[in-house]
């Protein structure tokens, strides 16, 4: 992708859809956030005035593009994509995103905070499209979650835009410094992305309850009929931190959210669950 398409964000991926609201939203204006998902576009958009409007995804957690599009109207500025979604960790597949994209005039961000871990992605979609924005962060894959450092791939119209709407000097020379550095270290991206895909295979073949399949570096359970706080309880007491879905829109109470860790602590994570039982 050209240099032109390309804009650097700090805080993260968080500061690129700061500024978008900052340049798109206004008084009457609608954003379509699909559920459950990331919390932060609903509280970047509201916090500039937006109305959001939820479509929620289906029991696979697949979106459902008609009804995406059914929701964008005259006043809808952007509707926000996650793929792989957090927390379910699945991709919405190219052909369903050409198909949002073809049918509606306002901006669709697509989030791939974790694509690295994923098949496939569609930043090459910017060249044909000038509704899409594609968010990227490296606070994942490449481990610098605290020195916040995202970008954003844009029409090159909308990079003229963005850059008026920005606030200056929001990336710090340390964090430039180590994406670059992160950037050439390929040989320590590529391992990571290979634990990633062996720790996910192990925990879905050994965890006792229902996993989803996913492209991020965790994955999703459903620990139904239990409730997700009794069981991420429980193992926070056999020392094993994950995240209790609750809080995610729409989520329900039984779905939990485990990170892909090394051999030994997936096997922790495993015994965990199982002594739940």
């Amino acid at each position: 992708m050209p240099p032109a398409n390309i804009v650097a964000s700090g805080p993260g991926m968080d500061g690129l859809l700061d500024g978008l609201m900052r340049m798109l939203i206004s008084e009457e204006s609608e954003v379509v956030i699909t559920t459950p998902t990331f919390s932060y576009y609903e509280i970047s958009a509201t916090a500039c005035g937006a109305k959001p409007v939820f479509v929620k995804r289906n029991e696979k957690f697949d979106l459902d593009i008609d009804r995406v599009i059914a929701a964008v109207n005259e006043n809808t500025k952007v509707v926000f994509i996650c793929s792989p979604n957090n927390p379910s960790g699945n991709v919405t597949a190219e052909k369903e995103l050409r198909r949002l994209l073809d049918s509606v005039a306002c901006l669709v961000f697509v989030d791939e905070a974790y694509v690295e871990f994923a098949g496939s992605d569609i930043a090459s979609l910017v060249g044909e499209y000038d509704n899409l924005v594609v968010g990227r962060t490296f606070s994942k894959a490449f481990g610098l979650a605290g020195l916040r450092l995202g970008y954003g791939i844009m029409p090159a119209w909308l990079k003229v835009e963005y850059m008026k709407a920005a606030t200056p000097f929001n990336v710090s020379a340390p964090a430039v410094a180590a994406g670059i550095a992160a950037l050439s270290d390929k040989e320590h991206l590529e391992a990571s992305q290979q634990m990633v895909i062996e720790g996910r295979k192990y925990l879905q073949a050994n965890l006792p309850f229902k996993v989803y399949e996913s492209q991020a570096n965790f994955i999703l359970v459903d620990v139904a009929p239990y409730g997700a706080k009794d069981v991420c309880d429980h193992l926070l007491r056999r020392g094993v931190i994950v995240r209790d879905c609750t809080s995610f829109r729409d989520a329900g109470n039984s779905f939990i959210r485990v990170t892909v860790g090394t051999k030994e602590q997936n096997e922790r994570v495993v015994e965990g669950f199982s002594t739940y039982l």
